[in-house]
């Protein structure tokens, strides 16, 4: 069965990073943008909270309710300490994500080819996009990184960005401008589905949240060679019920608490 002992030095880490926040909804600290000097498990909370939000960007009480309940969680499941759900649609790293964006509008690619390599947002002239865009980056600019094809037709504008946001409601909005992100790529790693008991969309402050997350290990870089799966019950206040769903035999110095337990 499962080893008894989680590594001690995880637990001091967890504990570090929550020391000082406060249980209540609202004092956590975990900004919904800027992704610079994150706190420990912000960044899960930031894509979990951006794919059930109803805005482009989550707003701060939504973050906060996402980042209460995966902190108590990660706390009680070191396992999951420093992993998080995947973007499916941009590569999302810690402090910047890089978005592609697909258009064959020759404005917006002379523009964009022009602000290359600059800490600006570049004015296309096409007010429907630049608004799009735009609404992305306050108070934080974008970073133009490339514009890939030079011959005439669809060519992907490519940039970073310190926020994290809705990928399928950017996706519809660039649609209707007449550009698209990339198709949905689930990669073969860490990822994870939230819902909440009794609540939709982002819950509320009294709601319970349900989790399932799946994490891997052997060369992850690349794609983990081997995958686990953790249910979790984490209501607004107390500790959370962590059930382990099995899956391949965890290897050696990967370690579930001994609280988590089978399905009842």
């Amino acid at each position: 069965m499962k080893a008894v002992r989680v590594a001690g030095f995880v637990l001091g880490v967890v504990a570090v990073a929550c020391a000082g926040c406060a249980a209540e909804h609202g004092s956590l600290l975990c900004p919904r943008t800027g992704l610079a000097d994150l706190p420990e498990s912000c960044l899960a909370a930031l894509v979990f909270a951006n794919r059930d939000t109803s805005e482009l960007i989550a707003s701060q009480d939504e973050v906060d309710r996402y980042f209460d309940r995966w902190r108590r969680l990660v706390a009680a499941e070191p396992v999951l300490f420093r992993r998080r759900p995947q973007s499916h649609r941009m590569i999302g790293g810690y402090e910047v994500a890089d978005v592609d964006v697909s258009t064959a509008s020759a404005a917006i690619h002379a523009a964009w080819k022009q602000a290359a390599g600059q800490d600006a947002i570049p004015i296309t002239g096409d007010a429907a996009f630049d608004a799009v865009i735009a609404e992305l980056y306050e108070p934080h600019h974008p970073r133009v990184l490339r514009i890939d094809g030079d011959e005439p037709g669809v060519k992907s504008v490519i940039f970073s960005t310190r926020s994290r946001f809705n990928e399928e409601i950017l996706h519809a909005r660039l649609a209707a401008v007449g550009a698209s992100l990339p198709d949905v790529i689930q990669w073969p790693n860490d990822d994870g589905v939230w819902r909440w008991q009794g609540a939709s969309g982002s819950g509320s402050d009294d709601a319970t949240a349900e989790i399932q997350f799946t994490f891997g290990w052997n060369d992850c870089f690349s794609g983990c060679g081997a995958f686990h799966s953790i249910h979790a019950i984490v209501p607004p206040t107390g500790r959370p019920e962590v059930f382990d769903l099995g899956g391949a035999p965890l290897p050696p110095g990967l370690e579930l608490s001994p609280n988590t337990r089978p399905p009842p």
